[in-house]
């Protein structure tokens, strides 16, 4: 029997599910990692970690938790050969997204934004923790952070033997770690665009481990109406993306690596189904004409 408990955090929506364990131990530790990530590498917060430190020059020895999500960051960076950059921040920030999202609606459009590039202004040494900074900058980690929040909160879950079984997912990116339920974990795939219209779901899956991301170009949007941004750069030029796709959802071995993927495919553009079946990922991506692709090991839907 799975034990459900939900809310609302950054903005977005969250659940936790387990079997076999305490809801409420289980809820506890969910919102200390949710916490610690904030505190750590939230760029929104003035005082988090990784905000201070990028703010100045120099080799800056990082806490365990921050090397953490700054080596999944360099992971990140690596795995999808730069597309996936860190440094987007001072873009983002450039383009009217510089606090918590329902904020940004509607603000003017601003001229180009200066590029920055990961492994350039800064970087990441993992063996020494020390986060090198030549450039004072905003770090970004929303395409790994909030991914590999959920994947430490699943893993720490099962690990320390507080549940036999974890589903943990925010805003739709989830992770799974320990038994499943018999017919797998059941999974929504929502229709970004008419979720608040219709309340319709594009597609209904089962799976058996691993995490699930879905990187979508029409949800984070804004700006002015002829000319909408939205929050996936792309690294080579500073500006929103132009993606053939709506939505890109992923199945990969932890929702950190789903994350990556499903971003990475924005930016990839109509080569994206081949790219993400040489990796070996299961995927789903959806154009602008809800035209859907299943790549690789993608789930068949029960709906």
């Amino acid at each position: 029997m799975i034990a459900r408990t939900c809310g609302s955090i950054w903005g977005t929506t969250y659940e936790l599910g387990v079997i076999g364990g305490d809801l409420a131990v289980a809820h506890e530790v969910f919102l200390e990692e949710v916490e610690l990530c904030a505190k750590v590498c939230d760029r929104f917060e003035p005082l988090s970690e990784l905000r201070e430190l990028s703010s100045t020059v120099g080799a800056h020895r990082v806490s365990d938790s921050l090397g953490d999500y700054l080596a999944c960051a360099n992971l990140g960076w690596n795995f999808s050969r730069g597309l996936v950059d860190p440094l987007i921040g001072n873009a983002l920030i450039e383009l009217g997204y510089d606090s918590d999202f329902d904020l940004v609606m509607n603000r003017p459009l601003p001229e180009h934004p200066a590029i920055l590039r990961w492994n350039t202004e800064v970087s990441y040494e993992g063996s020494t923790r020390t986060l090198h900074v030549k450039t004072p900058c905003v770090i970004d980690l929303g395409a790994t952070a909030k991914a590999r929040v959920v994947d430490r909160i699943a893993i720490r879950l099962v690990q320390n033997h507080l549940a036999d079984g974890v589903l943990a997912s925010i805003g739709g990116d989830l992770m799974t770690a320990g038994k499943t339920a018999p017919n797998g974990w059941p999974i929504t795939v929502v229709e970004t665009a008419k979720l608040h219209e219709h309340g319709q779901t594009f597609a209904e899956i089962s799976i058996f481990g691993g995490g699930v991301a879905t990187s979508s170009t029409v949800v984070r949007a804004w700006g002015e109406e002829k000319t909408p941004l939205h929050h996936l750069i792309d690294p080579r030029t500073g500006l929103p993306a132009r993606s053939p796709w709506r939505q890109v959802s992923v199945l990969a071995n932890t929702c950190f690596e789903a994350n990556v993927a499903a971003t990475a495919a924005h930016l990839q553009g109509d080569a994206a189904p081949e790219i993400l079946a040489e990796t070996g990922l299961g995927a789903l991506l959806i154009d602008h004409e809800w035209n859907a692709i299943e790549v690789g090991t993608w789930p068949r839907s029960s709906s």
